[in-house]
């Protein structure tokens, strides 16, 4: 592979946004089976290997993703580069470059509540190297959608490698290898992955998605992998306190409707995968995890905005729809909303009362 790092800047980042580019359309594609099996066996160890190797280079740079490369004037940049340069092969040992990262840029790192790029083509190369290696390994190549050696290693080390959750660009590309498996089957995961996705998505939850965008992108992720914790008895408990954390971060950090409502309908998933709470149930059973959950629903209904109020009676009427929720929990759920619409009753007719006494007056 000719060493990039040779050319020009902007050259370089021009012709790899159009290589990584090329190479997500390239394995993201739906194939059957067998043109599927020709596109992995074509694709040699080194040839992985190389497109990891891209994660090493630095992605911060002054180009406009959006815009179309110039092909002349990048062949003329190349070839006039080429003419004083040698050109030189990339030959590292492969189990070194898979599981070594660069440092993240400094300026990559943002103090703020919503920490973002100051510009959205700032880790673009990064983010489409990693959607086309997830979809590398998630491509099929047989009717038991099973996975070549290649598939296998290659995954394991996006979800093994090196990451700062903290910063944004990283959150992004782990919540992108997350994505690419929950099209999977469990099972398939199972045999190929076991834990090892949860280990990674409780380092995401835990210490990554700062900002709204990524946080929601998160919620949205939790209820397939809390089904796949419960079918492959992986601690499915600690999903539902990842959530409570998650809750008190959103409310705490003052977040928009949608995150609010993003985290409702995430509960919503996580009772009608496991309608029975059977996590509850495993070694100790403690009422307070149920209730803390149930209440992070029911204390919507008393919000001063409409929108979160609407939600939080939609989400509250598929629990209650639900057969296998307990009697108790649905009798909580009734007499804690009956509460709650008195309060609401009670504050209208102080309302009322002192505008008529202002109007008095």
């Amino acid at each position: 592979m000719l060493f990039i790092t040779m050319f020009p800047r902007r050259c370089k980042n021009i012709f790899l946004l159009s290589i990584t580019r090329a190479l997500r359309m390239l394995y993201g594609t739906t194939y059957d089976t067998d043109i599927a099996k020709i596109i992995v066996s074509a694709s040699t160890m080194d040839m992985i290997k190389n497109i990891f190797d891209l994660l090493n280079q630095d992605d911060n740079c002054n180009y406009d993703c959006n815009e179309e490369p110039n092909t002349y004037q990048v062949n003329k940049e190349i070839n006039l580069f080429l003419c004083n340069k040698e050109i030189v092969f990339n030959d590292c040992n492969m189990s070194s470059s898979f599981q070594g990262r660069r440092k993240r840029n400094a300026s990559m790192y943002l103090e703020t509540s919503d920490p973002k790029p100051s510009h959205p083509r700032e880790g673009v190369i990064h983010l489409q190297i990693v959607e086309a290696l997830s979809s590398f390994c998630a491509l099929h190549i047989d009717a038991n959608h099973s996975k070549s050696t290649l598939q296998k290693k290659m995954m394991h080390n996006l979800l093994t490698m090196q990451q700062d959750f903290t910063s944004y660009m990283d959150s992004r590309m782990s919540l992108l290898i997350l994505e690419s498996l929950i099209a999977r089957d469990h099972d398939e995961i199972q045999r190929e992955c076991a834990d090892t996705p949860l280990k990674f998505l409780l380092e995401v939850c835990q210490e990554g998605c700062k900002d709204e965008e990524s946080l929601r992108q998160l919620l949205n992720l939790l209820p397939y992998f809390f089904e796949y914790a419960i079918k492959c008895d992986y601690s499915p408990k600690t999903f539902v306190h990842v959530l409570e954390q998650l809750h008190k971060r959103i409310c705490n950090r003052n977040c928009s409707v949608l995150v609010h409502t993003s985290y409702m309908k995430c509960v919503c998933s996580f009772i009608r995968i496991d309608p029975n709470f059977s996590w509850n149930s495993v070694y100790i059973s403690n009422d307070d995890d149920v209730l803390t959950i149930l209440d992070s629903i029911l204390n919507y209904i008393g919000d001063t905005l409409f929108v979160l109020r609407s939600q939080a009676v939609q989400c509250l009427q598929e629990i209650l729809s639900f057969r296998n929720v307990a009697h108790r929990w649905k009798e909580h759920i009734f007499v804690k909303m009956e509460e709650t619409v008195f309060e609401l009753l009670d504050e209208a007719k102080q309302s009322n009362s002192n505008l008529q006494k202002y109007q008095y007056y």
